[in-house]
């Protein structure tokens, strides 16, 4: 009994040796030089206009209480990769400024545009960019949709099937409904997509 303890004893003390060897921290060196750079971004690569990222917005932003030329921030979740290689490492931010802003009114929402124009990196360094944020309409408007109109009127559309008689519709009528204010609220995701090429 007490030799086999003196055998563990023996087999722990190499173990421990061993891990700490030289050659051991000398290779757990090189891994902490090697990491870092991961999080840098890489260099002589062209990112093409059209590009989209995907960003959560860092504030919330209304046609309501924001006004033009209030600056605005998007935050990266992940490291956006080409081929293995991180081009904007987590947790970069985007910043950028809002565009003529108008609030609601009767006829129409309110609305703004968005341009970024940097994108501040987790060691401090900027990259500068021409981008804007995304919509699906395609158009770098956001909001500013007509609103409903208060009445409606009613109209015959003749159609030659029926010979004379026509069908009766309801079309929209009349003055428009005050509109909305548009809103994107702090933490959505949102597509920040480049205007130009952008060479790192």
């Amino acid at each position: 009994m007490i030799q086999g303890k003196k055998i563990s004893i023996i087999f722990l003390a190499v173990l421990f040796l061993s891990f700490f060897s030289p050659s051991n921290v000398y290779a757990y060196g090189d891994l902490q030089e090697v990491l870092p750079q991961k999080t840098k971004p890489s260099k002589g690569i062209t990112i093409p206009k059209g590009t989209f990222f995907r960003v959560n917005l860092m504030q919330t932003i209304s046609s309501e209480f924001n006004k033009s030329n209030d600056e605005v921030k998007a935050i990266v979740l992940s490291d956006f990769s080409i081929l293995d290689n991180i081009i904007i490492p987590q947790k970069s931010v985007f910043a950028g400024t809002i565009l003529d802003l108008k609030k609601a009114e009767q006829g129409r929402d309110g609305y703004f545009f968005v341009d970024f124009d940097r994108i501040i990196l987790p060691d401090g360094n900027i990259i500068e960019i021409k981008a804007h944020l995304y919509v699906t309409s395609g158009s770098k408007m956001i909001g500013g949709a007509l609103s409903p109109r208060i009445g409606h009127k009613t109209t015959m559309f003749r159609v030659a099937a029926f010979g004379t008689r026509g069908i009766m519709q309801l079309q929209p009528d009349g003055p428009r409904v005050m509109g909305q204010e548009t809103k994107i609220k702090a933490g959505s995701e949102i597509l920040v997509e480049l205007d130009e090429p952008l060479k790192l």
